[in-house]
């Protein structure tokens, strides 16, 4: 199956470059990044995107990064991680003790690695084809970062959710609800709306086809939005919602941090393709100097934003922080332009604007959704 998405760290430039380029060979979408931190800035601390599969390593004690990061979140859980070994037996041992059974041996034959990567995928796919499936809590997940995860994962799926006599159903194809219904007679956009007022009670997430015909045509994001907007609305005419004698629920994330997320991610893909192609250190004094050029070109709002060593994108303290979505996606798309202009003039068409949609595939719901493309002068055709 094309087009799943493979974050590929822990190994050295040359071998992760080849390796890279096998997998696009098979039509896989590879997240090549030079170290697990940058993978997961960029993976996000939302979980808003979400891997098939990673290819990692074990670096220094305790739990890799990347694994730690996956395992904390019951919907990433169960990713496929296969590591590069030196082929120790105490490296085994601390494999074994974290669950990971695939080994990749030195050397790394990109042949034999695109087979390993085959089998670790198609056994996660049979064990998603087998029913097997996911179950909690509402209070635990939320159902607005439920959605978030399947439509990162581009998960198709059946949810039903359960509350003191109520039910509901929602039919998820490819990461997207394009059907709902609840026991109180509610069915589409408005059934979802419903739900995001539930605060208790239990899911069950059961993968496997979805052939229902699609009701719903909204994104997740602009599903959250619209439920934050009339929650507001509701608010401020001093009405009580639906179901008011239950706790209201966390707020959908706003606008202005999905966008500062959403930044984050764009600007670490794109650092973390342009390290294929020149040292760190360059990468770092590039993409600041073209943060600090645009900040002269009056994009103030990014001196939230801080490069590191390395040339990953962080915001310095919470994503919360950054208010004025409009003004963030501004200056985060005239940063990438100049930026890109900048490498293309070293790397000629290897760093055209449109390059960006291919790169932020896997969010290119979001990004439309958000105004990133349309600030960047592109649409999400442009690939």
């Amino acid at each position: 199956m094309s087009g799943e998405l493979i974050v590929l760290t822990g190994a050295d430039d040359g071998v992760r470059d080849q390796i890279a380029a096998a997998l696009h060979g098979e039509g896989y979408k590879v997240f090549n990044v030079p170290s697990e931190e940058a993978a997961v800035a960029s993976l996000g601390v939302m979980n808003l995107v979400s891997p098939d599969l990673v290819l990692t390593a074990l670096q220094g004690e305790g739990t890799p990064p990347l694994v730690a990061h996956l395992r904390a979140n019951p919907l990433t859980e169960d990713v496929p991680i296969l590591l590069f070994a030196n082929g120790t037996h105490e490296e085994r041992r601390r494999a074994l003790r974290l669950g990971i059974l695939d080994l990749l041996q030195r050397p790394y034959d990109p042949e034999d690695v695109l087979l390993m990567v085959r089998l670790a995928l198609e056994r996660s796919r049979e064990k998603r084809r087998s029913g097997q499936g996911l179950r909690g809590t509402l209070s635990m997940l939320p159902l607005a970062e439920l959605l978030q995860s399947l439509e990162a994962g581009r998960r198709s799926c059946l949810v039903e959710l359960s509350d003191r006599g109520r039910t509901a159903t929602l039919w998820v194809r490819e990461g997207r609800v394009i059907e709902a219904e609840s026991s109180d007679g509610r069915r589409g956009e408005e059934a979802v709306y419903a739900l995001f007022l539930w605060s208790e009670g239990t899911f069950t997430v059961t993968y496997g086809p979805v052939l229902v015909p699609e009701k719903i045509n909204v994104s997740t994001t602009g599903l959250l939005l619209e439920a934050a907007r009339r929650a507001d609305e509701e608010s401020q005419a001093g009405q009580q919602p639906p179901f008011a004698s239950i706790p209201d629920p966390p707020p959908a994330p706003p606008v202005e941090l999905m966008a500062a997320h959403r930044a984050v991610t764009l600007l670490n893909i794109s650092s973390a393709y342009a390290a294929n192609l020149i040292q760190p250190s360059m990468l770092a004094s590039a993409l600041e100097e073209s943060r600090q050029k645009s900040i002269a070109g009056g994009h103030s709002i990014l001196d939230a934003f801080e490069v590191l060593e390395g040339g990953q994108i962080s915001i310095r303290g919470p994503a919360s922080s950054v208010e004025e979505a409009s003004r963030l996606i501004s200056g985060a798309a005239k940063w990438l332009l100049d930026f890109f202009a900048r490498m293309n003039r070293a790397f000629p068409g290897h760093f055209e604007p449109s390059r960006l949609v291919s790169l932020s595939e896997a969010v290119r719901d979001d990004m439309e959704s958000l105004g990133f493309y349309s600030a960047l002068g592109l649409s999400g055709k442009d690939a």
